[in-house]
């Protein structure tokens, strides 16, 4: 069940989804992992369809019942995304602070980066760059690094301290070579820095090598924005 519903996610079919996780909660009786992650498959569809009251209550459930840390952490972050796409910033950065007492890896590299994002959306450039300074994504794998860097990278723009910024990009790359989860975000984060610079040369170049090395319609949907971004 948990596979359909994460199948209809993946359709875009979020009706679906939300009756799958809720069947799959019926059925998991007195199953704490199973009804913690129903009701954070749940909460998730509902966020994404920007359903927040009812996202919140999901996200409180799947924390209330969760068997383990981990589990508990990633409830507490969706509770903080929720608040803040609410507007209620001091309420997600303190719950993320909690969650960032964990003792799971990810949920302590999610907090910090999701803390960096609530700062990033009220343009306190110091707060986020603050949240990421030191923070790093070791043995985490490339897709944690790039996200780590992205988020490094907005807060160092924001500050208009681009030569670090391009220095972090061009750093991510040189760890993770061969990787496209690292170097497509690293081009084209390359490429909003020189279009930021004016070098609009250097810009549609980097961004040419990112749609030419894959076929994701996500980087190529980017990657398409900023060539109209960047004009004839």
């Amino acid at each position: 069940i948990e596979l359909l519903a994460r199948a209809m996610v993946a359709a875009e079919r979020p009706s679906d989804a939300l009756t799958v996780w809720r069947r799959l909660a019926e059925a998991a009786g007195e199953d704490r992992a199973t009804l913690a992650v129903a009701a954070r498959g749940e909460a998730d569809v509902l966020l994404a369809t920007d359903q927040l009251d009812e996202a919140l209550m999901a996200y409180a459930r799947a924390e209330d019942v969760a068997p383990d840390p981990a589990t508990r952490g990633w409830a507490r972050i969706g509770r903080s995304h929720v608040l803040m796409e609410r507007g209620d910033t001091d309420a997600a950065l303190r719950l993320l602070a909690e969650a960032r007492d964990s003792p799971d890896i990810e949920v302590v590299l999610q907090a910090h980066i999701l803390g960096a994002q609530v700062h990033l959306r009220t343009e306190a450039w110091e707060d986020a760059f603050a949240m990421l300074e030191g923070v790093t994504a070791s043995g985490m794998g490339a897709g944690w690094d790039a996200t780590l860097v992205e988020n490094r990278c907005a807060a160092l723009a924001g500050l208009d301290r681009l030569p670090e910024a391009r220095e972090e990009w061009k750093a991510l790359v040189d760890r993770w070579p061969e990787d496209d989860e690292a170097r497509l975000p690293a081009w084209l984060g390359l490429a909003d820095l020189a279009t930021a610079s004016g070098d609009t040369s250097a810009a549609r170049q980097l961004v040419q090598t990112a749609m030419e090395a894959t076929d994701d319609p996500g980087y190529i949907a980017r990657a398409e924005d900023l060539m109209r971004l960047l004009g004839p």
